[in-house]
């Protein structure tokens, strides 16, 4: 109450009315005025800058409509998931059977049928005739992608025959240029944010920008796709376009003891499938944990060698842990699979110089902003405001990385560089400035890009790819196909 008396004092300026005792508290006051202010302050948590920061740059870099599906895709804590069925339970058909009782299709058997086709087909109801849960409420939006035609009339269709050995490979139709889409807005409008940041966070920022060299013109040789190669074991369900059911959680198998099925993000299986993985390949996973992608090549059964990298032990017995769960006697030096499995604690911008030329495939999945988790949890934020620093040094430690992962790379390999984010500060920018580094302190490297865009025809009906990246593929979520974000991008090193 003393206090409460000195404050009306105050703001009614009765300062004749002051208690003498009172004099000398005048310090005391203001520390107390200043405690006060600072509690009715509202605090601006991780998630709330990180919004902030996507509403601001991705509407000029995607389009206003674009961003408005991506944004309320993000922000739905319920994301699509395709199940990665487990070759090495005994259960494998009664798990392919399990996928059809939930109304789950093998996503690369899908071309040239249309869903609907493909339930009658199954012996499972019509599409149509159970309500799919749209997030966004627009039965029309439904409707458009379940009915993508892809039939041999269509212009630029990309039609896939089985060959001998079993893989799937394109049949290419005349594409008529008329029919390209208008890109969007040009990716290098992109500006980082600079009204968040103090003046120091500025300077670091200025000094990335810098040394990435980022919007500087580069001679990056950019070569055309390669034939589509998916492994005939390799089955993944996903649920239709429109429907956000979840997968029952997945059983052990009564006799081997494994998992029937790994649950993960769809757009998690594109970097492996670009990785075009061929008998007798030798693979480098560089930031391997939490282990959904070694999973998903271990599960291809014709890898001869997969050897996975994290600097996090923590992360690396979570990655053990999924692979034993998924393959019996997986580090064995004979298992199941036929394919060796080797889990290393190293940096991975190390192993580039420890282990040069060694690798016919090279996956390089970086931390990166993981726009969906940051949008959906304060905790452990990089929008933090103690984070900023670490943030602004992404891209140089993403370029780092590739760099390593080009190194280990033998001439004629192939290396895959991935993330989970839209920002093309660490997808895009990332990838021209380690190649245009790599070319000043290794001269005698020389790596082009390689299209993406047969992944993109292929899985065009279930995805949705943004056309406007220079080097790689760009996967948007949507209300009606929460997968995502993502992006890749494969080189190839020539020499």
């Amino acid at each position: 109450m003393q206090i409460v008396s000195i404050i009306r004092c105050i703001l009614s300026h009765r300062t004749t009315s002051f208690p003498t005792r009172y004099i000398h508290v005048s310090s005391v006051v203001r520390r107390y005025k200043k405690k006060w202010v600072e509690m009715g302050r509202k605090k601006v948590l991780p998630r709330e800058l990180a919004l902030s920061y996507f509403d601001t740059y991705y509407p000029n870099i995607y389009g206003e409509d674009a961003w408005k599906d991506a944004r309320l895709a993000l922000l739905h804590k319920k994301k699509k998931h395709c199940a990665l069925v487990n070759n090495f339970a005994d259960t494998k058909q009664t798990t392919i059977d399990l996928m059809c009782d939930q109304q789950a299709y093998d996503m690369f058997n899908l071309v040239g049928k249309k869903f609907e086709q493909l339930c009658v087909e199954d012996g499972v109801p019509e599409v149509g005739s159970t309500q799919p849960n749209d997030l966004s409420g627009s039965e029309d939006k439904v409707s458009e992608e379940m009915t993508f035609d892809l039939s041999d009339s269509t212009p630029g269709t990309v039609i896939y025959e089985e060959t001998p050995e079993g893989f799937m490979v394109p049949r290419q139709t005349e594409v008529d240029p008329s029919s390209k889409p208008n890109h969007p807005p040009d990716l290098y409008d992109y500006v980082p944010a600079s009204q968040q940041l103090t003046a120091k966070d500025q300077l670091e920022q200025d000094l990335g920008r810098q040394s990435l060299m980022l919007g500087i013109e580069s001679n990056i040789e950019i070569i055309p796709h390669e034939a589509l190669m998916i492994p005939p074991m390799l089955k993944c369900y996903i649920h239709e376009p429109g429907n956000i059911k979840s997968f029952f959680s997945a059983k052990q198998d009564e006799s081997t003891r494994m998992l029937q099925y790994y649950l993960l993000d769809g757009a998690s299986i594109l970097p492996v499938l670009a990785l075009n993985i061929k008998p007798g390949d030798k693979i480098l996973d560089l930031c391997a944990a939490p282990g959904g992608k070694s999973l998903a090549m271990a599960q291809c059964l014709i890898a001869d060698e997969i050897v996975c990298v994290d600097t996090s032990w923590s992360r690396l017995n979570r990655l053990k842990d999924t692979l034993r769960w998924h393959v019996p006697g997986v580090f064995d030096t004979a298992n199941l699979s036929g394919t060796r499995m080797q889990v290393i604690l190293e940096n991975g911008e190390a192993v580039g110089h420890q282990q040069p030329d060694r690798y016919d495939k090279v996956l390089v999945d970086v931390p990166c902003n993981t726009d969906r988790e940051v949008l959906t949890s304060d905790e452990n934020n990089r929008f933090k405001r103690t984070r900023v620093t670490e943030r602004l040094r992404l891209p140089q430690v993403q370029a780092d990385l590739l760099k390593s992962g080009i190194r280990a790379c033998r001439a004629g390999g192939t290396i895959v560089y991935s993330t989970c984010t839209l920002t093309p500060g660490q997808n895009d920018y990332v990838v021209e400035a380690a190649l245009t580094q790599l070319q000043d302190s290794h001269p005698n490297i020389k790596v082009v890009v390689q299209e993406c865009s047969d992944i993109a025809d292929r899985l065009a009906h279930i995805f949705k790819f943004w056309t406007g990246s220079k080097y790689g593929q760009v996967v948007l979520p949507t209300p009606s196909a929460n997968f995502g974000p993502g992006y890749f991008a494969k080189l190839v090193r020539v020499e």
